[in-house]
């Protein structure tokens, strides 16, 4: 249904040739203020939780996978959907190098742990490694926005005609 939706572009093949291609760069979103709580349910992802298996949960069909995406301006699910809590330390391992993932990122203040400071010996300062700061930075992608199972058919028909032109 997502890509069925979306309006051919002629795209050039050489010289003389063209290609009748899918324009990928088009785009529909949401705008917020409009929706506003009324059409969306706050949701906080849980270990396990894919697209896929929120749209079955939430609106009875796996393929609607992709208002979910669309919802929360997710456009590439390998890097915005949450990874497994199993998957972190390769992904830090990756990032930072091997053997770095339990070294220090940075320090933060003990009594205000959101005020991040220099190493200083005059402060009381916990170390914050590379794996604790990426699994922090993950665990702020499991708060998305669902929309409600009576909004969903409108939101397809809506989006199919936006699609289209």
């Amino acid at each position: 249904m997502f890509f069925k939706s979306i309006s051919n572009i002629a795209y050039k093949l050489g010289s003389n040739n063209t290609a009748l291609v899918k324009d990928i760069f088009k785009r529909v979103g949401l705008k917020r203020p409009a929706v506003g709580k009324l059409a969306l349910d706050s949701y906080y992802i849980q270990e396990g939780d894919t697209p896929e298996i929120l749209a079955k949960k939430f609106y009875n069909n796996v393929y609607y996978h992709w208002i979910i995406l669309v919802v929360n301006d997710i456009v590439n699910p390998y890097e915005e959907w949450p990874r497994n809590s199993n998957a972190m330390f390769a992904y830090t391992e990756d990032k930072y190098g091997v053997g770095n993932a339990l070294k220090v990122h940075h320090y933060v203040l003990e009594e205000d742990t959101s005020i991040i400071v220099d190493y200083s010996t005059e402060l009381d300062i916990l170390p914050i490694t590379n794996l604790d700061h990426e699994i922090a930075e993950n665990d702020l992608k499991r708060r998305i926005w669902l929309l409600k199972p009576e909004f969903v058919k409108e939101f397809v028909s809506s989006y199919k005609k936006l699609m289209a032109i």
